[in-house]
């Protein structure tokens, strides 16, 4: 027979292991909450991003084909013309170069949403054009390095060049810096891209916090898809760093 003693103490430590078993199921039941929520998260903005690209992809598409086609079949109507009058020459010539204008807006816009050279030349192009269009239509001057060569897949490519062009959108909306250096490094099976501008820099921890619109949440997001890191650094005065690990 066991003592009040033993007793006592074998029912402490049934019950003891009783909690203690509840409370590890209770730990385990919401790490995998947890991880089913997160992995449903990444699926939902999966598939609300791969639906914002598909939807750039048939609105550039348009407005290439479309538009821009029947825009140029007017300038060269125009262009024809044989006025009988200096006044309406003047005008007709106006109405080309406004025409033209807006053919280099439309194809802008339609690069912008989806470049021809991001499909047909890959991530390297896309960046270098994309790079040489802002240097020359702003004061922001863009510095593009690439180091190695690797084989990108599409779809990870066109993250990439979203992340990268939220950045330089930021950094010319926000910033008021006057460099923004972008490099690329191969480094065995994964990709390291830097970026740093010389602008004023915010507060991160701030801008964190409050949600305000920088795009943080969309450069994160893009880099889970790809299963990637992004790191971003910035203080008042001392501009803005960006570190993502892409693998390959």
């Amino acid at each position: 027979m066991y003592s009040k003693e033993d007793l006592l103490y074998r029912i402490i430590l049934i019950v003891s292991l009783i909690i203690g078993i509840i409370i590890c199921s209770f730990v385990l039941i919401v790490i995998w909450q947890q991880r089913k929520w997160r992995k449903l998260n990444m699926q939902m903005i999966a598939i609300e991003i791969d639906t914002l690209e598909n939807e750039r992809k048939r609105v550039a598409a348009d407005l290439h084909d479309e538009l821009g086609a029947a825009l140029t079949a007017m300038k060269f109507k125009l262009e024809s013309i044989d006025s009988a009058s200096a006044g309406d020459q003047v005008r007709v010539s106006q109405c080309v170069r406004l025409t033209h204008d807006i053919l280099y807006r439309i194809r802008r816009i339609s690069n912008a949403l989806m470049p021809d050279s991001l499909v047909n030349n890959g991530i390297i192009a896309s960046i270098t054009d994309y790079a040489n269009l802002v240097n020359d239509h702003s004061k922001l001057r863009i510095i593009f390095e690439s180091i190695g060569e690797a084989d990108i897949p599409f779809e990870t490519s066109v993250h990439i060049f979203r992340i990268l062009q939220e950045i330089i959108n930021n950094t010319l909306k926000h910033a008021n810096a006057s460099t923004l250096k972008i490099e690329f490094i191969m480094e065995g099976d994964k990709l390291i891209i830097l970026t740093a501008d010389n602008g004023r820099g915010f507060d991160f921890k701030n801008a964190t916090k409050n949600k305000k619109g920088l795009g943080l949440g969309n450069l994160q997001n893009r880099a889970d898809l790809l299963g990637g890191e992004f790191h971003l650094r910035s203080a008042p005065q001392k501009g803005t760093r960006c570190h993502i690990i892409v693998p390959l």
